[in-house]
């Protein structure tokens, strides 16, 4: 195929992307170094005790605001990837400062809007011949939210059903832009363990990194609507949940269009569900029901839990509050091994059981390094903990961190040091991130339940506690 001069025009685009991602890595990684050496100055210990514990908090709370807010900077400018990652890091706050938390937490709102003159086009390509008109009868040009991927459309259609639909339409060019911004991406994360072993997110993102690409083809995602929404039809009747997955329409769907019905419900703005008088506790029970149904039964599970994929709509029958779940673009299967591994792995902390721990981690083919299994009970169980205010788990955190550290410490006296535990499967990180999104929520007990249905002998197909099993 010749050359053309819109060929020209997005090498240099791209190339422009690729130097403005690494003028921003630079600026974040010398921040950082400048921070380590300033911090170096004062009297603080690992554990971050010590006089100048006040300082170097103050000092690298600074660090880390100015470089979040570098990072919406660009991804703001940049958009594709740089938002989804964004996205990503500001739902990180088990593992990342609360900074990046904060500052990033913008982008979980609506982008600006694409023109409606070339949605319409593109969903006229994907109608295949077919006229908007022939195929829908109301046709919003207000989109009901921009993301990094794809705009959403409200519509109607004109089969004279009258069935109100949401049109899902990816963005015209973004996965040629995503594909080169996860090859930078990937590079910067190389660069930046190879120079800093302490700042090594790439186990933190290698999965999100590998899941990306999936999330483009609409197709996949219905596949992954369609059978989350068997999974909670099918489960047996004391697993089920109230959460809703929207029916998404297979004729109407292509790989860059994504047709399903439309769920008028709230955001989850906490001052709008008190004003409408939503039981929110009631609401985290039953989102914690869907994620261990997803996790511990099925199998696939949403990578992106953010804010923005959760509705809160009236239930048409019993007039109260439910939860919604969307965008299952970026969804995670497990291995049934995997599956049934992690199932008894919740049932064995639950338990208090440290031999079903390592029998569990047995399965997941992680190796701890520990002589002693009732410290992995103990790490387990820190980590499904219950809720707690972010100061208060601060504090936990520090606190185990400190404990932890006197007993490696008291190894190495006893010279008794045992290896490094194995990097667990980068498909981890999503999972337990799942499951300390729930914990200490009043659904724990059905989410143990869900365990134990999946950790079923009987059930190691991959299909457990459904009634098709």
């Amino acid at each position: 195929m010749p050359w053309s001069p819109a060929d020209t025009a997005l090498e240099a685009q791209l190339l422009l992307r690729r130097l403005r991602v690494y003028y921003c890595a630079a600026r974040v990684y010398v921040a950082v170094k400048v921070t380590k050496f300033r911090d170096g100055r004062l009297d603080v210990d690992a554990a971050g005790d010590g006089p100048d514990a006040a300082r170097s908090a103050a000092l690298w709370s600074a660090t880390h605001t100015a470089n979040a807010r570098r990072m919406l900077t660009l991804a703001l400018a940049l958009q594709a990837l740089w938002i989804k990652a964004g996205q990503y890091i500001s739902s990180r706050g088990d593992v990342l400062p609360p900074e990046f938390v904060r500052e990033l937490a913008v982008l979980q709102d609506a982008l600006p809007p694409v023109p409606t003159t070339v949605v319409r086009s593109r969903v006229t390509r994907e109608l295949g011949g077919r006229t908007i008109r022939d195929v829908f009868g109301r046709f919003d040009d207000t989109a009901l939210a921009t993301a990094s991927v794809a705009q959403v459309h409200r519509a109607a259609l004109a089969d004279g059903s009258g069935l109100e639909v949401v049109v899902k339409v990816r963005h015209a060019g973004v996965k040629t832009l995503i594909m080169q911004d996860l090859d930078n991406l990937t590079r910067i994360l190389a660069a930046v363990a190879g120079a800093e072993p302490e700042f090594d997110y790439r186990a933190v993102m290698a999965e999100w990194v590998k899941q990306v690409p999936l999330e483009m083809d609409f197709a996949h995602e219905l596949q992954n609507m369609e059978r989350i929404r068997d999974c909670f039809a099918t489960v047996a009747p004391e697993l089920r949940t109230r959460s809703v997955v929207p029916r998404p329409l297979r004729h109407l769907t292509t790989s860059r269009m994504l047709v399903m019905e439309y769920s008028p419900g709230l955001k989850p703005d906490v001052d709008a569900l008190i004003a409408a008088g939503v039981d929110r506790a009631a609401i985290v029970t039953e989102v914690t029901k869907a994620f261990g149904l997803q996790l511990l039964i099925l199998g696939v599970f949403t990578g992106d839990p953010h804010p923005g994929n959760l509705l809160i709509e009236r239930d048409p029958v019993r007039g109260d509050w439910r939860p919604v779940l969307l965008d299952f673009g970026l969804s995670v299967e497990l291995a049934p091994a995997t599956r049934l591994g992690f199932a008894r792995l919740v049932l064995a902390a639950a338990d208090h059981d440290r031999y079903g721990l390592l029998a569990a981690f047995t399965d997941m083919d992680i190796k701890l390094g520990r002589e002693d299994p009732a410290e992995s009970l103990e790490t387990v169980r820190f980590l499904f903990r219950a809720t707690a205010p972010r100061e208060d788990n601060v504090a936990a955190n520090k606190e185990f961190s400190k404990r932890m550290e006197e007993r490696q410490k008291a190894r190495i006296k006893e010279q008794k040091v045992t290896p490094p535990p194995s990097p667990p499967p980068t498909a981890y990180g999503h999972l337990v991130r799942r499951l300390k999104g729930g914990r200490g929520a009043d659904g724990g007990d059905a989410a143990a339940s869900a365990a134990a249905a999946g950790a079923a002998p009987a059930n190691n197909d991959g299909g457990a506690g459904s009634k098709k099993s």
